[in-house]
């Protein structure tokens, strides 16, 4: 699957208002993140924090949803840098981030998503770039990962204009 082509669509359709539909797995077994991804759906997203998923589980799960031309996102257990660059080594096109309070949270946070010079995640062969295989091709798409910040405080909603305004945040979710 070209993940890049496939983000480019979902962003485009989403920037002209359009919708997306998408699922969500917290079982750790590739067979049913396959069977889920042969659903039709743009996207499904592994939930690291609420389902007995460990990041060494990704790759297959990952492999998994890919084969039916799914994008594969993770919504990480914990908002910091390790997750980010963790995930999106692993294969995720996409990443939704927990607990977003602040702009400069935010921004920390996408930055440590980007390869250099838009980011300062580390370079290096990993199953995202097919362990150097897909190495020029990946630098694309390691520059820009479609970023989901997810909302669950009141701090946040009260903040949801200026985390609007961040460059490199594709979408948001409110959480309860």
């Amino acid at each position: 699957m070209d993940k890049l082509v496939s983000l480019k669509k979902l962003r485009s359709r989403l920037s002209q208002g359009g919708f997306s539909i998408g699922s969500w797995i917290q079982l750790e077994s590739p067979s049913s993140a396959e069977i889920l991804s042969n659903g039709n759906y743009e996207w499904i997203t592994v939930d690291l924090e609420h389902g007995s998923i460990s990041i060494s589980q990704l790759p297959n799960i990952f492999r998994a949803i890919e084969l039916n031309n799914t994008l594969p996102f993770a919504r990480l257990s914990e908002g910091n840098s390790v997750n980010c660059k963790r995930v999106l080594d692993a294969g995720a096109a996409g990443i939704i981030i927990p607990k977003i309070e602040t702009k400069y949270q935010l921004n920390e946070l996408i930055n440590a998503c980007k390869w250099p010079p838009k980011g300062d995640r580390g370079v290096g062969f990993s199953r995202s770039n097919l362990y150097g295989d897909n190495f020029e091709k990946y630098k694309e798409l390691a520059s820009q990962p479609f970023i989901v910040g997810m909302i669950e405080s009141k701090l946040g909603i009260e903040n949801v204009d200026e985390i609007l305004s961040v460059s490199g945040l594709d979408a948001i979710l409110i959480g309860p």
